[in-house]
Protein backbone atom coordinates (compact mmCIF):
# COMPACT_ATOMS: atom_id res chain seq x y z
CA UNK A 1 0.00 0.00 0.00
CA UNK A 2 1.22 3.62 -1.03
CA UNK A 3 0.74 6.57 1.10
CA UNK A 4 -1.46 9.26 0.09
CA UNK A 5 1.14 12.10 1.65
CA UNK A 6 3.71 10.47 -1.38
CA UNK A 7 1.92 12.23 -3.55
CA UNK A 8 2.72 15.84 -1.85
CA UNK A 9 6.56 15.09 -2.66
CA UNK A 10 6.31 18.08 -4.93
CA UNK A 11 10.04 17.79 -5.73
CA UNK A 12 9.42 14.19 -6.42
CA UNK A 13 10.41 12.97 -9.91
CA UNK A 14 10.99 9.51 -10.15
CA UNK A 15 8.96 6.84 -8.30
CA UNK A 16 10.00 3.10 -8.53
CA UNK A 17 7.27 0.93 -7.70
CA UNK A 18 8.12 -2.28 -9.70
CA UNK A 19 7.72 -5.88 -8.26
CA UNK A 20 5.64 -4.29 -5.11
CA UNK A 21 2.23 -6.73 -5.70
CA UNK A 22 0.45 -3.27 -5.11
CA UNK A 23 -3.00 -3.80 -5.93
CA UNK A 24 -3.59 -0.06 -6.44
CA UNK A 25 -2.43 3.44 -6.11
CA UNK A 26 -4.09 6.67 -4.59
CA UNK A 27 -5.78 8.80 -6.35
CA UNK A 28 -3.43 12.01 -6.00
CA UNK A 29 -1.04 10.58 -8.32
CA UNK A 30 -2.36 11.76 -10.87
CA UNK A 31 -1.59 15.27 -9.79
CA UNK A 32 2.05 14.73 -9.37
CA UNK A 33 4.79 16.11 -11.56
CA UNK A 34 6.15 12.82 -12.03
CA UNK A 35 9.00 11.87 -14.84
CA UNK A 36 9.20 8.51 -14.58
CA UNK A 37 6.43 6.04 -12.90
CA UNK A 38 7.88 2.44 -12.97
CA UNK A 39 5.12 0.10 -11.92
CA UNK A 40 6.35 -3.22 -14.12
CA UNK A 41 5.57 -6.51 -12.28
CA UNK A 42 2.62 -5.13 -10.53
CA UNK A 43 -0.35 -7.88 -12.26
CA UNK A 44 -3.27 -6.91 -9.91
CA UNK A 45 -2.64 -3.52 -10.26
CA UNK A 46 -5.53 -1.14 -10.80
CA UNK A 47 -4.59 2.65 -11.68
CA UNK A 48 -7.24 4.89 -10.20
CA UNK A 49 -9.17 7.07 -12.28
CA UNK A 50 -8.03 10.43 -13.35
CA UNK A 51 -9.70 13.48 -12.54
CA UNK A 52 -11.42 15.51 -14.82
CA UNK A 53 -9.33 18.63 -15.77
CA UNK A 54 -11.24 20.67 -14.11
CA UNK A 55 -11.26 19.37 -10.94
CA UNK A 56 -7.72 18.40 -11.25
CA UNK A 57 -6.47 22.16 -10.99
CA UNK A 58 -8.12 22.96 -8.10
CA UNK A 59 -5.87 21.50 -5.88
CA UNK A 60 -7.21 21.16 -1.87
CA UNK A 61 -10.61 22.29 -3.13
CA UNK A 62 -10.97 18.55 -5.31
CA UNK A 63 -10.56 16.94 -2.20
CA UNK A 64 -13.18 19.26 -0.31
CA UNK A 65 -10.95 20.00 2.28
CA UNK A 66 -11.70 23.58 4.44
CA UNK A 67 -8.37 24.15 6.37
CA UNK A 68 -9.50 27.56 7.22
CA UNK A 69 -9.51 29.04 10.72
CA UNK A 70 -13.00 29.45 10.80
CA UNK A 71 -13.52 25.86 9.87
CA UNK A 72 -11.02 24.43 11.89
CA UNK A 73 -12.24 26.58 15.02
CA UNK A 74 -15.72 24.85 14.15
CA UNK A 75 -14.63 21.65 13.85
CA UNK A 76 -12.59 21.48 17.40
CA UNK A 77 -15.63 22.63 18.98
CA UNK A 78 -14.61 26.42 20.12
CA UNK A 79 -16.29 29.49 19.55
CA UNK A 80 -15.12 31.38 16.28
CA UNK A 81 -14.41 35.03 17.28
CA UNK A 82 -16.39 37.82 15.76
CA UNK A 83 -13.76 38.89 13.96
CA UNK A 84 -12.96 35.53 11.73
CA UNK A 85 -16.55 35.67 11.46
CA UNK A 86 -17.30 37.80 8.36
CA UNK A 87 -13.70 36.82 6.56
CA UNK A 88 -14.45 34.92 3.58
CA UNK A 89 -11.54 33.06 1.97
CA UNK A 90 -9.94 35.34 -0.37
CA UNK A 91 -6.88 32.54 -1.37
CA UNK A 92 -6.31 31.76 -4.88
CA UNK A 93 -4.74 28.31 -4.62
CA UNK A 94 -4.11 27.93 -8.50
CA UNK A 95 -2.62 31.32 -7.96
CA UNK A 96 -0.10 30.39 -5.33
CA UNK A 97 0.59 27.14 -7.36
CA UNK A 98 1.40 29.16 -10.65
CA UNK A 99 3.74 31.00 -7.85
CA UNK A 100 5.51 28.43 -6.44
CA UNK A 101 6.01 26.61 -9.78
CA UNK A 102 7.69 30.00 -11.05
CA UNK A 103 9.61 30.30 -7.96
CA UNK A 104 11.27 26.62 -8.22
CA UNK A 105 12.12 27.32 -11.81
CA UNK A 106 14.34 30.65 -11.02
CA UNK A 107 16.23 28.59 -8.39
Amino acid sequence: MIREGLCRCASLKKLILARNKLITLPEAIHLTELEVLDLKGNPDLMMPPKPSELMKGSGLEFYNIDFSLQNQLRLAGASVPPSLQGQAQQKDPVARKMRLRRRRGEA
